[in-house]
C-alpha cells in the first residue's frame, strides 16, 4: 500500500478524501461558496488522477478502489450538502431527487453484498459524463445564490440513467473489470462467448 501511495494519481485521490471532512466543516458552517471552490478542486483531481494514470500506465488495483472510495463518498456528501445548503434543490424537485437517491443507494448496496466493494463508481464513460455535468451543477449551485433547474434535470436524468447502468452490470458480472467502459460491452462480451461455445 505504501509504495501505490507514492503515485501521483494515487495523492490526488488521497486529496480528495482530504478534502471530505474539510468540507463537510464549510457545510456545518452554511458556507456554501466555499464548498462550491472546495468542489472544483475536487473535480480537477477527479479528472487529473484518471487521466495521469492512464497516460502513465500508473492504473493500479488499490489506485482504483481508492478514487471509487473517494467519489463515493463526496456524492453521499453532495446529497446532505445540498439538503443543508441548498433545500431548495430537494424541495422543489423532491421525487426526483428521491429516485436518485435511492437507484444510488441500490447500486452501492449491491457493490457491497455482491463483491464486497465500498464503491458503485464503475470506470463507466456514463459515469464520466454525469460527472462532468454535475460538479458543473453543483459548483454552479453553491457558489451563487440560486440553481440552475435546466442543468439539475440534465444532471439528474444522467445520474439515474448511469447508476442504473451500474446496476444492470453489477447484477450480470461476477467480477468487476476496472476496464468496462459500457454495459454494451459486457452483453457484447457474453454475446460473443456464448456463440462461441455453441459453436463449438
Amino acid at each position: 500500500m505504501t509504495k501505490y501511495l507514492h503515485t501521483f494519481p494515487n495523492l490526488l485521490s488521497g486529496l480528495r478524501l482530504f478534502l471530505i471532512p474539510v468540507l463537510w466543516g464549510f457545510a456545518l458552517k452554511g458556507l456554501a461558496f466555499r464548498v462550491g471552490v472546495g468542489l472544483v478542486v475536487a473535480a480537477l483531481t477527479d479528472v487529473m488522477d484518471g487521466f495521469l494514470a492512464r497516460r502513465f500506465k500508473w492504473t493500479t488495483p488499490f489506485g482504483a478502489k481508492l478514487d471509487s472510495l473517494a467519489d463515493d463518498l463526496i456524492i453521499v456528501s453532495v446529497f446532505i450538502w445540498g439538503f443543508m445548503l441548498r433545500p431548495e434543490i430537494v424541495t422543489d424537485h423532491p421525487r426526483l431527487t428521491f429516485v436518485g437517491g435511492g437507484v444510488y443507494g441500490c447500486s452501492l448496496l449491491i457493490s457491497l453484498l455482491k463483491f464486497r466493494r465500498f464503491g458503485s463508481n464503475l470506470p463507466l464513460y456514463s459515469h464520466k459524463a454525469v460527472a462532468i455535468v454535475g460538479y458543473l451543477f453543483l459548483v454552479h449551485g453553491f457558489l451563487f445564490d440560486d440553481y440552475h433547474r435546466v442543468l439539475y434535470y440534465i444532471a439528474m436524468g444522467m445520474f439515474i440513467l448511469a447508476h442504473t447502468e451500474a446496476i444492470g452490470i453489477q447484477l450480470v458480472s461476477s467480477k468487476i473489470d476496472e476496464h468496462i467502459g459500457s454495459v454494451v460491452f459486457v452483453l457484447g462480451k457474453r454475446y460473443k462467448a456464448a456463440h462461441t461455445e455453441g459453436g463449438v
